[in-house]
């Protein structure tokens, strides 16, 4: 749904997204630093930048744990799935096991 799809975007292309956060921040520190010197809009310890920063982990965050949860619960149907089909093969195998050890000893009553 949404919340998968907006995970699959934000880790599809994850280097972009990091590499280009990362140019922002610099961005962001560079001018507030060197070029707004007298007049900077959030000074150096950079209070307006954190809000930001601290608001985009806040709105990831729960998306990121809805998808990992839908995820969860695919794998462990996914698992409970798998149990059952290596549940019934292995109770066919014994059953092909009993028939082979009929068929030898029937065929053994024959041969003598």
């Amino acid at each position: 749904m949404v919340k998968d799809w907006l995970t699959r975007l934000q880790h599809s292309e994850k280097l972009d997204f990091h590499h280009n956060l990362l140019v922002f921040i610099l961005a962001w520190m560079g001018i507030n630093i060197w070029i707004l010197v007298t007049k900077s809009f959030d000074p150096f310890p950079f209070i307006l930048l954190n809000l930001i920063l601290s608001c985009l982990a806040a709105i990831q965050a729960p998306i990121i744990m809805m998808s990992q949860n839908r995820k969860e619960q695919k794998d462990r149907l996914r698992g409970e799935n798998d149990y059952k089909i290596n549940l019934k093969a292995e109770i066919e195998i014994k059953l092909l096991g009993e028939k082979i050890d009929h068929m030898i000893v029937h065929q053994n009553k024959k041969t003598t």
